[in-house]
């Protein structure tokens, strides 16, 4: 019987370390299957989705086309300016 105090094998740790790595392998596979399948309903619907692409925020539209989306002032949405967005949100 293991007791409270007793070290853990190596063994089981090596375990523990697959199986955390197996459960991580396994949470990606999953998010990335829901990502697809989101992507295929938003488009199967006729509507775009918002994607970064080439640190910029782009409508991916069911024909394949990428407009940049545009700031009130006309300028392409980049991760600058998504930052310089919430500063005032993490402020208060």
């Amino acid at each position: 019987m293991t007791k409270l105090n007793d070290r853990p094998s190596v063994n089981s740790h090596e375990q523990a370390l697959q199986n955390t790595d197996a459960f991580a392998d396994a949470v990606l596979r999953g998010m990335k299957q829901a990502v697809r399948d989101a992507i295929t309903d938003h488009h199967r619907a006729g509507n775009p989705v918002a994607i970064w692409r080439e640190g910029k925020v782009v409508l991916w539209y069911p024909d394949g086309t990428y407009p940049d989306v545009e700031e009130s002032d006309g300028e392409p949405v980049t991760a600058d300016s998504v930052q310089d967005a919430a500063k005032p949100l993490a402020n208060a």
